[in-house]
């Protein structure tokens, strides 16, 4: 008679085949096996039980260590851990440590346990410091039903501690959880190639895939900081003329992607101060005397300050300076200046006219008119 396989079985081998992540609720089943030798005291930390993952050998999440307390003792010849009161103490424990935690854990089980007293053993089951149940066994008997603590909501299990108050025997612990995580498919990085000015600065976006996975993180790195650095954003800066690769790579699977940058040399800036238009604001008609005044249009403010007589004024579609004395001061540019051009009109002064020209207090120009203009 052909059996028919379950449809979790179905799914299971189509999962080791193709290496996704389960979807549906696993088991992992610590089970303890006979110990033929234990220290007196309980002290020895056995670090080589087998940890199964639904009946095949699992590395994720993988097993880490058991660790008995001073008070349990380990006994030969008897199947799971014998959790014996010590010379002082009627309690005993062991602590489960995962290296990789249990994701959505819902139910844990102890399975079969067993001890032997006349007395009441109160075993208690903790998530770290947070106690999950306490179950009380039956005096005068020597098992119970497994131990079942359901409807748990434990997003991350990383260690699980069993206490007992009496020393008893348990077989295997089955904890079972929910490995929902979506695995990285592929990352793209948009756009996947862009040409930049030295000093400018680019956003690149990565896209991870599929839209649900679960780990979408990313991180951003350059092959020539030299030429072009980026942040932790994908924020690209470019640094220097040359070429660079700018590449994202998924935490999940270590999948890549880049974006070629082409840096260039950055482009000579050119400030002109138009007073072709009375957008400054300057005063029209002409001032007696005139104090230092500050002028503002766009992202440019001037200073003006005049002497005694016509200090200046607008007219004529431009800038006029007055009398003898009379000072345009030109904003602080943050870029190196290599050339200052002033452009005039004729002026229709009656005598010879000096313009100078300083950069702080030194000269770099000057220039003469004639008597007329």
């Amino acid at each position: 008679m052909i059996k028919k396989l379950h449809l979790k079985s179905l799914l299971l081998i189509a999962a080791l085949l193709v290496g996704s992540s389960s979807a549906w609720a696993d088991n992992a089943v610590i089970t303890f096996a006979s110990q033929t030798s234990g220290s007196s005291d309980g002290s020895t930390v056995y670090t080589t039980e087998t940890f199964v993952s639904n009946g095949i050998a699992s590395s994720s999440p993988a097993f880490g260590t058991i660790s008995c307390s001073a008070t349990t003792k380990c006994y030969s010849g008897k199947i799971g851990y014998g959790l014996k009161a010590g010379a002082s103490s009627n309690a005993g424990s062991f602590t489960i440590a995962f290296s990789s935690p249990l994701p959505n854990v819902s139910k844990i089980t102890l399975n079969r346990a067993s001890y032997n007293t006349s007395n009441t053993a109160n075993i208690t089951v903790k998530n770290g410091s947070t106690t999950l149940a306490t179950v009380s066994t039956p005096s005068n008997s020597t098992a119970f039903a497994d131990m079942e603590i359901s409807n748990l909501s434990i997003t991350s299990l990383s260690g699980l501690t069993v206490q007992t108050s009496k020393y008893c025997y348990i077989k295997s612990i089955t904890i079972t959880y929910s490995n929902t995580s979506v695995d990285v498919s592929s990352v793209s990085v948009d756009p996947t190639e862009w040409t930049m000015s030295v000093g400018e600065t680019k956003a690149l976006t990565a896209t991870v895939l599929p839209d649900d996975a679960t780990n979408k993180t990313v991180t951003w790195s350059s092959n020539a900081t030299s030429v072009a650095t980026v942040n932790a954003s994908g924020v690209v800066t470019a640094v220097a003329e040359g070429s660079a690769t700018i590449t994202a790579t998924t935490q999940d699977g270590n999948k890549t992607a880049s974006c070629a940058i082409t840096v260039t040399p950055a482009p000579i800036p050119v400030v002109t101060l138009d007073f072709t238009t009375n957008d400054w604001g300057i005063s029209v008609n002409p001032t007696k005397t005139v104090d230092a005044t500050e002028f503002t249009s766009g992202g440019y403010t001037i200073t003006l300050e005049g002497s005694s007589g016509n200090g200046y004024y607008f007219d004529n579609n431009n800038l006029m300076l007055g009398k003898s004395g009379a000072t345009l001061t030109l904003p602080a540019f943050g870029f190196n200046v290599s050339k200052i051009k002033v452009y005039g009109v004729s002026s229709g002064a009656s005598a010879s006219v000096t313009f100078n020209i300083f950069v702080g207090d030194n000269a770099v120009s000057t220039a003469a008119t004639s008597s007329v203009g």
